[in-house]
Parts: structure tokens; sequence; C-alpha cells
């Protein structure tokens, strides 16, 4: 399961590196200005965008792309959400901001899996427990290596 979630993610991944510095240059961008940026006008590019800056913890990029006006709850590749990348990838206070704008911990990617289960399979403890406050069912999941 590991390696399914790893795979999932691994696009994310590569282009958080790839994208490094456009994320910085967008950072330093105020949410009125979303609205001239060529490829974040789009709504599918800004739940691109968030995914991406939920893999990375990305905090300040989070809060600005929830500002302009993207959507905590679209689900893109694999049906998977931005709270799920935070669960996935340990980013505690990216999930914090993500439930706190109106993530639904519920949501069911394509595999059946919710951020509760991919939190408790790569054992984040903060996130378990923040998405246990928030609503989400036990999961079924083991964690990895047991």
């Amino acid at each position: 399961m590991l390696r399914k979630l790893k795979e999932r993610f691994s696009e994310q991944s590569i282009a958080k590196s790839l994208h490094a510095s456009a994320l910085s240059r967008l950072e330093r961008l105020r949410p009125s200005d979303f609205q001239y940026d060529p490829l974040l006008k789009y709504e599918k590019n800004r739940v691109k965008a968030l995914m991406l800056a939920a893999c990375g913890d990305r905090v300040k990029m989070v809060r600005l792309l929830l500002a302009a006006g993207a959507d905590p709850n679209k689900q893109v590749e694999y049906g998977a959400t931005p709270l799920m990348a935070a669960a996935t990838w340990g980013c505690t206070e990216t999930a914090r901001i993500l439930l706190e704008a109106g993530a639904d911990p519920n949501f069911v990617d394509e595999e059946g899996l919710t951020a509760m289960d991919m939190a408790v399979q790569m054992c984040h403890k903060d996130i378990i427990q923040m998405l246990r406050q928030a609503g989400a069912p036990e999961s079924p999941q083991p964690p990895v290596g047991f």
C-alpha cells in the first residue's frame, strides 16, 4: 500500500521539485493578483497548485490559494484531495488549514481510501488526532510495517 501511496503522489513530488521557484514566485502574490495570473485564473489550475502546495507543506501558498478561491474539496487524479495529500506527507499545519477551510475528511479516493486511512498508514499521529476531531471515522487500514 505504501508503494501505491507514493506512486499516487510521485507526480506531485516531481512537480514540487521542478516548480519550487514558481511556488516561491506565487507566494509573493496577493490573492487579488491571482485573477491576472495566466494560469491561476482557472479553477482547475488553482486546485492543482493547492495539491502541490499541500504536498510540500507550503502553508503560505495554501492560504493564498484558498483565499483566491481554490476548492479544498476538489478531487483531482485518482480522486485525491489536498487533505489526502497533506495526510499522506505528514503536513500537519496544512491539514489544519484545509480543515478550517472546510475540507471534508470523509472523501474517498478511487481506491476507497480517506485522508484518515492515509494518515494511519503513514503513522502521522498529529494528523490522525486532527481528523478524529473533525469527525473522520476510524481507519481499518493498518499502519505501514505492521
